[in-house]
């Protein structure tokens, strides 16, 4: 008898945490599915199955793309009940999100009976697929393009693979990370890929927590002479990223874009009579201002650009290739601009300034032209050369066939 009740017993406990078990069971919140897809430039689009027995009534989505310091979150429209879908559109037009870039995501949500779910992070690469990219990789470094032949990717990886080392070594990156360029064939389908910021006169955009740039460079007669200087120039902003760390912001503009334009395999020449123009004028631009983001005037821009190269150069000069990795280490510590300088120069930002106005003197326009200009008049004087020298050789292969035609007919009667 005894042993009956305890059986009973056990049995009736049995059930009671087999309810518990199931009723726990029926209060749990199941994701059926999760997926999403993007139209790039246009939509990003973030689908959603899932249950719950006392009916889900809360759903909320969050996503935030690669390097990005905030998290968007979404509250989906739905009908709230025990089986759910959401189909959940974000618009793109007025908005931003960096090409090429990794989207991470996920869902929060809530039931009747007091449930909460967060899912795990899924993720999607938001490249530009708009184009049928094709793609050459070699020493850490992959470049993609759509048009011209697979010479013109070849051309532009080698000189992205010398650019590396060479710029790295500048700024003490030893191992860089590695690195990806997209070149675009125009500016229209560049413009596709960068954020409205009104400089339409940008031909290109680092994107250094991605190790990513983007270039307009077509595939045209021009095409080496852009590489030159557009590959090197965006490369060596994903260096100064990696040699700064996560504090990359804190690099000023007339160092970030002095060093990038110092790098350019055949400078602009155009630059140096910019500079003299306004050295002449007495327009040059404060240095402190120079800390912050470049005008969005085209004309203003330049001479900024051309005056960074320059205070950059000068400092190379003076405090060699030291005193520029003092720079970049103290701003990668979070100095200011103004601090960094004196902490890496032992002079003020002023100072600095001064030190390196008093070292340009005005000089004839058509002299900086000459003097800047050397690369590319050489390879123009190389090309012309070779012309006039093929020019020549027709009269000579012309009369050395009529002699010879002569030498052979027989003499006249």
């Amino acid at each position: 008898m005894r042993r009956r009740f305890v059986s009973a017993l056990l049995l009736c406990l049995g059930l009671i945490l087999s309810g518990n078990r199931m009723l726990e069971a029926e209060g749990e919140i199941v994701v059926v599915e999760s997926s999403s897809y993007y139209e790039f430039g246009r939509q990003l689009g973030f689908h959603l199955e899932a249950s719950s027995a006392s009916g889900i009534t809360q759903v909320v989505l969050s996503f935030r793309a690669t390097g990005d310091a905030t998290t968007t979150v979404e509250h989906p429209q739905f009908v709230a009940g025990p089986s759910v879908t959401v189909d959940h559109i974000y618009d793109l037009r007025g908005r931003y999100i960096k090409p090429f870039s990794r989207i991470e995501y996920w869902w929060t949500l809530g039931d009747a009976a007091g449930h909460r779910l967060t899912t795990e992070v899924q993720a999607f690469a938001y490249d530009d697929n708009r184009f049928p990219w094709q793609s050459l990789t070699g020493k850490g470094v992959t470049v993609y393009w759509y048009q011209g032949s697979e010479a013109f990717g070849q051309a532009a990886l080698d000189i992205a693979v010398e650019a590396v080392p060479r710029i790295g070594a500048d700024l003490g990156v030893g191992t860089p990370q590695p690195l990806r360029a997209f070149l675009y064939a125009n500016l229209s389908d560049l413009e596709g890929a960068l954020p409205p910021t009104g400089r339409e006169w940008v031909g290109g955009q680092a994107y250094p927590e991605l190790g990513t740039f983007v270039a307009a460079i077509p595939p045209d007669n021009s095409s080496l002479s852009t590489m030159k200087r557009v590959i090197p120039h965006e490369i060596t902003h994903l260096l100064i990223y990696q040699a700064a760390g996560g504090a990359f912001g804190f690099v000023p503009s007339w160092l970030n874009e002095g060093l990038a334009t110092l790098s350019e395999e055949l400078p602009d020449p155009e630059a140096a009579i910019v500079l003299e123009t306004a050295l002449s004028q007495d327009n040059l631009v404060p240095l402190e201002t120079l800390c912050g983001p470049f005008p969005l005037d085209a004309g203003e821009a330049r001479l900024s650009y051309a005056q960074s190269a320059s205070v950059v150069s000068f400092i190379r000069d003076r405090y060699g290739r030291q005193g520029l990795a003092r720079l970049i280490s103290a701003y990668a510590d979070g100095a200011s601009c103004r601090g960094g300088v004196e902490r890496a120069l032992g002079v003020s930002l002023e100072g600095l300034e001064t030190q390196w106005r008093a070292s340009l003197q005005p000089r004839s326009k058509w002299l900086v032209f000459l003097e800047k200009a050397g690369p590319w008049l050489g390879l123009w004087g190389g090309s012309c050369l070779m012309t006039l020298l093929f020019l020549e050789t027709i009269p000579f292969s012309i009369w050395r066939r009529r002699r010879e035609a002569r030498e052979e007919s027989p003499a006249d009667d």
